[in-house]
């Protein structure tokens, strides 16, 4: 029997998406006064860190945003997919999304609802209201506009180009008949001016556009930033809205192009570089933050206004040096905490909101709304942003709802531009988001395939549903031997089951890739070298090892004089700096790379899993000790998860004295790593230090909300501080986000017994049985 939806009150609530914002760059900025409209924002309402989800992907992350549901609920799984028919390729579509949006929700219950370029959003949803896809501000070459003569270049007219020169993808606006109109308020590159430019750039001038193409990326970020801005500003004034959601990419985009400059400079940054480009990222965050200003203004005061990020972006000393050699690899630079900022009717005043998630935001708008939350959301209503406790209804699934309103989702056989899906591919590339497509399409589909599995298999993880995980990534592993990254992540899940002897023998076979994997990338880096030399490159030599044992052949001479070393370059812009020669090919760039990944050395990480592995299967007799010299060799290193993974492996061998100095440099390195602070609740635990224990547990659900065992460790030290109603909430959190976490549930169960409710009890030991 469908749920009969109860009527919804009459709010009205407005969603603004930076993607990739972060407190860490924002604060200094604050108390700069620089961005006054975040920061009167933040006096009106409430605000707080959102942690992201695994992998730290926009399309997955901005799905889970809408839906309020992990990626393997919602579908959208990467940046690219196959066409239906599985011939070729094209951009991840909103088509693929199998769980309802919380527009989709919200017109069946009757609210019109405006969307603007959120990701993914093409081709648009017929809802109710309006929506603009994520195509809209993607800018295409100007065709059949004369050069005006006053500025040397092709002006718009008064209502912006025309569709002969810069067509709008068919499916980028619903209702199609708004098309027209909102042609005028986009934005193209072309149409600016040094004055544009010039707040972020203040030496643009000296920068030869010939060579270095990071200015023309810079104005292409800022054109599709202003395009959407325009657009989103348009309807809130012209078309009637009750939930209006839109999305901003800039930041991210500075970030990836630019966060490299950032003040401070680090010491791989060249000071000319950093002199030109030093104000990018910083200027784009003021920039958004006269955005949000217009937004609040034409919003009013009668309107509840949530911004908030998919992730954060490493601003300071966590920044990387290189970009890992494989699709995606540009999301190392993401930091797993985003901000969350909201304001309005109902809304707290100058509070901080504790362990919020990227998965929160759509139960809280229903919240907003008097309307329930679905039994199948990830996510929660965050009940105390608000000023009086909401009461918390429920359905089972929003997707099982039928009426009494369209939904406004697309049919299953929705399609796309071809044309215009090879613009946006191209776009993707750019980024850095995904590899350039194989020529041979079979080949292009199938590692598409491979891409989406893969990270499929990571959401899998990240929601501790390891069996599922492990049988897409040996699948993928076995067809893809020399992608290392997919049989570490096998081996941690078989560590993660307690598979400890399939876990071995799967790092027997890691070790064997490893060897043939340098095998033949010392084959491909001569075929390349050529190749490379072309466009000024001198790639390094190899050096073989000599011990037969060795897991590799051979590794990267890096001491070879003569080298250009184009396989550690973090971007195409470095690798051709000075050189008078054509620009490398972004194809011939990643190959290179990939070869030279191969060639990087894997012994510690080798020597690592061994002993894992060892400390796994009960062979603790000389661990101990090559765990001190590693903690001490690594001591400098300003990496929190390597000192967590040693402080993890001391507790497994019940060091904690030696466990708790690892987690402390974690913390000392990042004071937001919620992995520290639930290897200090451990340490604590282990001492009987229950004060301790509670209050690392506690900062790391404040940190990390979605982490059942850190409930279940706060709940530990609760009970035996005596705060038995407390810890009864954290013990059922722990149960309820981890059903199959059965040390939790057998705890529970003895503690509800202690506590008299023998009926409860015995519900969860039916479920251990």
């Amino acid at each position: 029997m469908t749920p009969i939806l109860p009527t919804p009150n009459d709010s009205k609530v407005l969603v603004i998406g930076w993607d990739a914002a972060d407190w860490r760059a924002i604060r200094p900025l604050l108390d700069e006064g620089k961005m006054p409209n975040l920061q009167k924002m933040m006096n009106e309402g409430v605000h707080g860190n959102v942690s992201t989800l695994n992998p730290v992907l926009s399309p997955m992350l901005w799905s889970s945003i809408a839906t309020g549901k992990r990626p393997y609920k919602h579908g959208i799984h990467g940046f690219s997919e196959p066409t239906p028919d599985g011939k070729s390729v094209r951009p991840i579509t909103n088509v693929s999304r199998k769980s309802k949006a919380v527009w989709n929700m919200l017109n069946q219950a009757g609210k019109k609802c405006n969307v603007v370029a959120w990701w993914p959003s093409h081709p648009a949803e017929p809802i109710d209201g309006v929506m603009v896809s994520n195509w809209y501000q993607t800018a295409r070459q100007i065709k059949n506009a004369d050069l005006d003569p006053e500025i040397g270049k092709p002006r718009p007219s008064e209502h912006g180009w025309k569709d002969n020169q810069w067509a709008m993808a068919p499916g980028t606006v619903h209702p199609e008949a708004l098309a027209e109109n909102l042609q005028e308020f986009r934005f193209h590159p072309m149409e600016l001016d040094p004055e544009h430019v010039g707040p972020f750039i203040p030496k643009f001038m000296e920068v030869d556009q010939k060579k270095d193409q990071r200015l023309s990326g810079f104005a292409k970020t800022l054109a599709d930033t202003v395009s959407v801005h325009g657009a989103a500003t348009a309807l809130m004034q012209l078309e009637p809205w009750d939930f209006m959601a839109v999305y901003y990419d800039g930041i991210d985009h500075f970030g990836h192009g630019f966060m490299k400059y950032h003040p401070p400079r680090q010491e791989w940054i060249k000071e000319e570089d950093f002199e030109i480009y030093k104000g990018v990222v910083e200027g784009g965050y003021r920039f958004h933050d006269m955005m949000l200003g217009a937004m609040l203004q034409l919003a009013g005061p009668e309107t509840t206004v949530m911004l908030l990020s998919d992730h954060g972006f490493h601003p300071d000393h966590l920044r990387p040096e290189h970009i890992p050699a494989e699709p995606a690899g540009p999301a190392i630079e993401h930091r797993p905490y985003g901000i969350f900022v909201a304001c309005g009717p109902g809304i707290r005043t100058g509070e901080t909101v504790q362990g919020a998630s990227v998965l929160d935001l759509t139960p809280t708008v229903l919240t907003c709304f008097g309307l329930p939350t679905g039994e199948d959301m990830d996510g929660k209503p965050l009940v105390t942003i608000f000023d009086e406790v909401p009461v918390i209804e429920s359905i089972p699934s929003w997707d099982d709802i039928e009426g009494p309103n369209p939904h406004g989702m697309h049919p299953p056989d929705a399609h796309l531009d071809s044309v215009q899906s090879a613009e946006a591919m191209k776009q993707l590339v750019e980024l850095g988001y995904i590899d350039e497509p194989d020529e041979d399409t079979s080949v292009a589909v199938r590692e598409t395939v491979r891409e989406l599995h893969y990270n499929l298999a990571q959401a899998y993880m990240d929601g501790g549903r390891l069996p599922e995980a492990a049988e897409l990534l040996e699948s993928i592993w076995i067809e893809w031997p020399f992608e290392h990254r997919f049989g570490l992540n096998y081996i941690a899940c078989l560590n993660g089951m307690e598979r400890h002897a399939e876990c071995g023998l799967a790092i027997e076979q890691f070790v064997k890739n490893i060897r043939d994997g340098s095998e033949w990338a010392i084959k491909e880096l001569e075929n390349l070298r050529t190749e490379a030399a072309e466009y000024g490159v001198t790639l390094p030599k190899v050096k073989r090892n000599k011990e037969e044992d060795a897991a590799q052949v051979a590794e990267i001479d890096v001491n070879d004089p003569d080298a250009d070393a184009e396989g550690s370059k973090t971007t195409d812009e470095e690798a051709a700096e000075d050189k008078p020669q054509k620009e490398m090919p972004r194809k011939l760039s990643f190959r290179i790379r990939k070869v030279m990944s191969l060639l990087q050395p894997m012994g510690s990480t080798i020597e690592w899993m061994l002993l894992k592995n060892q400390i796994a299967l009960g062979n603790t007799e000389r661990v101990g000790g090559r765990l001190t010299q590693i903690m001490e060799e690594v001591k400098e290193r300003q990496t929190p998860d390597l000192h967590n993974q040693i402080g993890f492996a001391f507790l497994d061998v019940d060091d904690a004295e030696s466990a708790g100095v690892c987690f402390e440099r974690a913390l000392a390195t990042d004071d937001e790593n919620s992995g520290a602070r639930q290897g200090l609740a451990e340490v604590a635990l282990r001492k009987g230090n229950w004060e301790e224990l509670v209050e690392h547990a506690l900062t790391g659900t404040e940190l990390r909300f979605q982490n059942p065992r850190i409930h279940f460790l706060l709940a530990r030290g609760l009970q035996e501080l005596g705060d038995v109603d407390n810890a009864r909430i954290a013990y059922g959190v722990a149960v309820q986000q981890a059903p199959s976490f059965l040390e939790a549930r057998n705890h529970l169960a003895d503690f509800l017994e202690e506590q008299g409710d023998t009926k409860e009890a015995e519900l969860h030991r039916k479920v251990l049985v």
